[in-house]
């Protein structure tokens, strides 16, 4: 199981173009702890833009996190992680995501 303050590490390793947003996040708040819901919208925040500007490339590796934190596999994605039956489908979702 994923511990809450492995979370963020792991979305900037999964998906390199959140290192500038949360940055910024941390930026704004300093020393203060922004709570993880306030943390957590950054990560969905980004997610959302992403899909709408149609660079998903990261969303297989983003996807096995969400799958590892809700306790569906006990062991940190790797490459071959996009095969595991249990992965999400990232193309359907966000096919999902764009169609509602």
């Amino acid at each position: 199981m994923i511990q809450e303050r492995d979370v963020i590490p792991l979305f900037l390793d999964a998906c390199p173009s959140f290192k500038p947003i949360w940055e910024q996040h941390r930026a704004y708040w300093g020393d203060e702890d922004a709570g993880g819901y306030v943390d957590m919208s950054e990560v969905a925040r980004h997610l959302v833009e992403l899909i709408r500007e149609k660079h998903t490339e990261c969303f297989s590796s983003v996807f096995a996190i969400i799958c590892i934190g809700q306790g569906h596999v006990a062991q940190v994605p790797d490459e071959s992680y996009a095969d595991h039956p249990t992965a999400p489908d990232a193309d359907a979702t966000i096919s999902q995501c764009i169609d509602a």
